[in-house]
């Protein structure tokens, strides 16, 4: 549920009728909710939002409990011979404790950066040095909703190729202590979508040995090394 998130304090809860009212900042009246409404809050895009299960045992909400919530507004037409009037009613159809949200909201603010740096190359050559260029920079959720994995001509892409030009895309973490660490691609790979086996890049942008082709060659200079001995 992405529908704005409110926030307000329970006034009483009946826990036999499983019905109760929370005071709603901005709102004149009192709105319903039940333990029927409640949701766990998730990890969204950039903010806790709602999500579709709800707990099975809820915890009973005690006077002055503060909670977190969607409203839903409607308005009731009341007509009596001398007036009509129109009346407006709020219901919670999501909640849940307003701690719960600020320990997501917090590990949303923690969640790691990544830059997404470009390499330009000319026929197989760097158009100059030191070219490192940051085309974005954002949390790995942030980058996904922009610029989903996997789709056509996807322009976070490690390699795109027109005509002698080409695009090298290689991402960065960035560390606690200020690094910036090159590391494979953080966004969520689509359901059949191969791995794509990472090869690390110099700051120029030109091609490096991974970690496996780094170890087979330690291991087969260890064999050359031990056939010499043996010889």
């Amino acid at each position: 549920m992405k529908s704005e998130i409110r926030f307000g304090v329970v006034q009483w809860f009946d826990a036999q009728g499983n019905l109760g009212g929370v005071k709603i900042s901005g709102e004149p009246v009192e709105a319903d909710f039940s333990l029927d409404s409640r949701h766990f809050l998730v990890e969204g895009w950039n903010a806790p939002e709602f999500g579709p299960n709800a707990p099975i045992l809820a915890f009973v909400p005690q006077k002055g409990s503060n909670i977190a919530c969607v409203l839903r507004v409607e308005y009731k037409l009341e007509v009596t011979p001398s007036k009509k009037t129109l009346r407006r009613m709020a219901e919670v159809v999501a909640w849940d404790f307003e701690d719960s949200y600020a320990k997501i909201e917090q590990r949303i603010a923690s969640r790691p950066v990544f830059e997404v740096v470009e390499f330009l190359f000319y026929k197989g050559e760097p158009t100059s040095r030191n070219q490192r260029r940051v085309i974005i920079a954002d949390t790995a959720q942030g980058l996904h909703a922009v610029y989903p994995r996997g789709v056509e001509k996807d322009p976070l892409a490690p390699e795109f190729q027109s005509l002698d030009l080409t695009h090298r895309r290689r991402f960065y973490k960035r560390m606690p202590d200020g690094r910036k660490v090159q590391c494979p691609d953080p966004r969520p790979r689509p359901a059949g979508m191969p791995e794509e086996p990472f090869q690390p890049t110099n700051e120029e942008g030109e091609l490096l040995a991974s970690k496996e082709e780094v170890a087979q060659f330690v291991s087969s200079r260890r064999k050359e090394t031990r056939e010499l001995i043996m010889a």
